[in-house]
């Protein structure tokens, strides 16, 4: 069965990995972990279909953001002869059809990309978006899924990283 690789990307770009987690965890030596998801998972897949059906209320976000705001971020998958992975994109902008931005994670198995490259990706293949507002986190779907599967203390410890509730 094939999977698909998930950074989990906290802001500001913090990545926090968890060892003793129900997830399979990729651990890398001075890297974020990567939450491994199989490509069949019902609850996985369900947060990116909701995450593409809600893109038009990041959008709005996006482009009218209050001070409240912070910590705009897009996940897309990417994928070449060497795997797929799903990264997240920093400093995202909408162009009215694609989301343009930088990428924010460090590619395990994709080798066409790389950190803090420029990225160009159709808003229809977005897997999730989020930031945060008045400290709680908005969006975040698939993020939401990765923290419910987390132990309580994990989740405590991602919130208390990350700067926000969820």
């Amino acid at each position: 069965m094939k999977t698909a690789a998930l950074s989990l990307l906290l802001l500001p770009l913090l990545v926090v990995g968890c060892s003793k987690s129900a997830l399979e965890k990729v651990q890398r030596d001075g890297q974020p972990d990567i939450d491994m998801v199989k490509d069949d998972d019902r609850e996985m897949n369900a947060a990116i279909a909701k995450a593409r059906q809600t893109l038009p209320a990041f959008v709005k976000a996006l482009q009218s953001p209050t001070t409240a705001m912070q910590g705009f971020s897009v996940k897309a998958e990417f994928k070449d002869a060497n795997g797929s992975e799903h990264m997240w994109i920093a400093r995202p902008e909408w162009d009215g059809q694609n989301i343009v931005g930088v990428l924010a994670n460090e590619p395990n198995w994709v080798k066409s990309v790389k950190l803090g490259d420029p990225v160009k990706i159709p808003g229809n293949q977005i897997s999730d978006w989020m930031y945060v507002e008045n400290g709680k986190l908005v969006g975040g779907h698939t993020e939401r899924v990765l923290f419910a599967r987390m132990s309580p203390a994990e989740r405590a410890e991602v919130e208390k990283s990350g700067g926000f509730k969820l």
